[in-house]
């Protein structure tokens, strides 16, 4: 004799065996944050002040210099690139608090534990994080940059300088702005995995980024603190800046080397990042 079967129970059975098995991915936890990222209209706010200051001044600063000329005893070729890169000290507080804010969003609005649970693998949110804030920054730097040459370069038009295309320090110091702007965002992304709170981290920014270097500049002026000055060159935007410097002192971190000094900062914020994401509750 046979028990009778409940119909629901036996429908209920089938559905489970009907439905689909879905695989947790990287590209697929990426593309769920790319969703995320690009639906917020901070991202396009930040970054599009991104661009606009830096081609604002860019055409402020090659009017200003084009205008004063050679026959004042300026040498516009040694602004040439400066014309174009000057808005880039602005750019990059845009693109640092869109860089905190990735991270910090989801944890001030509590839907970073819906994250989680999804995703119980929190490094590889904060990885895919990175993935789609490289993206959007090196899009974003690569525009600014292309804006910023179309805008400033011509109004040279009539002086001693031209734009040389086999000159090396000068796609260096072109394709570098991107590189520092996408290296400068993952380091404000550490900084706010370990953070945790937007206002917090966009301060903590601000002070590492215009405020310490301020300081530093200031107490290097005495002969007796000239070690500060001196420290002041392995902080992050002094030492990524110069992969942006057409010469460099003697004494002072070449561009690859400051740039190298940038990554160690940001490799340094994203492991801490992630490491106090993991042992932290959400």
């Amino acid at each position: 004799m046979t028990a009778p079967t409940d119909p629901q129970q036996s429908r209920a059975s089938r559905t489970r065996q009907r439905a689909p098995r879905y695989r947790l991915t990287f590209p697929g936890v990426v593309r769920s944050e790319w969703i995320k990222t690009v639906g917020l209209r901070s991202t396009w706010w930040t970054l599009g002040v991104a661009v606009v200051v830096m081609v604002a001044f860019a055409a402020l600063v090659a009017v200003s210099l084009s205008m004063a000329g050679d026959d004042q005893g300026l040498s516009i070729g040694s602004f040439r690139m400066e014309a174009i890169t000057v808005g880039l000290s602005f750019a990059q507080l845009a693109v640092a608090v869109l860089g905190a804010l990735v991270v910090t969003g989801e944890f001030s609005t509590g839907s970073v534990r819906s994250t989680f649970a999804a995703v119980p693998g929190r490094t590889s949110v904060l990885l895919a994080k990175a993935v789609v804030l490289t993206a959007l920054v090196a899009v974003t730097g690569l525009i600014s940059t292309a804006l910023a040459y179309a805008v400033g370069i011509p109004s040279f038009a009539g002086t001693s300088y031209s734009f040389d295309a086999s000159d090396a320090t000068t796609w260096r110091i072109l394709l570098g702005v991107t590189l520092y702007l996408v290296t400068l965002g993952l380091f404000s992304l550490g900084v706010g995995a370990i953070m945790r709170n937007s206002t917090g981290a966009i301060f903590t920014l601000v002070a590492i980024l215009f405020v310490l270097p301020m300081i530093v500049s200031i107490a290097g002026a005495f002969q007796a603190t000239e070690w500060i000055a001196t420290a002041g060159e392995y902080l992050p935007a002094a030492a990524g800046g110069q992969l942006l410097a057409a010469t460099t002192a003697p004494d002072a971190l070449t561009p690859w080397q400051g740039y190298g000094v940038l990554a160690a900062w940001t490799t340094a914020a994203l492991v801490a990042g992630i490491g106090m994401t993991k042992r932290r509750d959400a």
